[in-house]
């Protein structure tokens, strides 16, 4: 079922791609994918507490690149928020996981490398 707001965009994917990445980089794949499917029908809610607790969350620079400013991390974490809202931003979500997952350690190091450098 697709959402009113039209599929995904390719910026929606990239950035979902990083949080995969992050996810990946603490090692906590498996966790992730196990938290993200059994609360896959409460999706909105999950992103709304996301909405409502960000103004608590200090850290939300480990997530994404350091060297980016407070408001564009704010902005990239409302993005997730949204793209998180609609089943198939969780469903997306889920295939960025599983992709990073069978990923050597070696190739994880060089996406995130490559990422750096950009």
């Amino acid at each position: 079922m697709e959402s009113p707001l039209g599929p995904l965009s390719e910026a929606d994917r990239e950035l979902l791609g990083r949080v995969a990445l992050a996810v990946a980089r603490r090692r906590m794949i498996a966790p992730a994918i196990v938290f993200l499917e059994s609360l896959r029908p409460l999706s909105y809610l999950g992103s709304q507490a996301m909405l409502f607790l960000r103004p608590f969350l200090k850290d939300i620079g480990s997530l994404f690149l350091r060297e980016k400013t407070p408001d564009v991390l704010a902005e990239q974490y409302e993005r997730v928020a949204a793209i998180l809202e609609r089943r198939e931003g969780v469903e997306a979500l889920l295939r960025a996981l599983e992709a990073v997952s069978h990923m050597s350690l070696d190739e994880l190091r060089a996406l995130v490398q490559a990422r750096k450098s950009q």
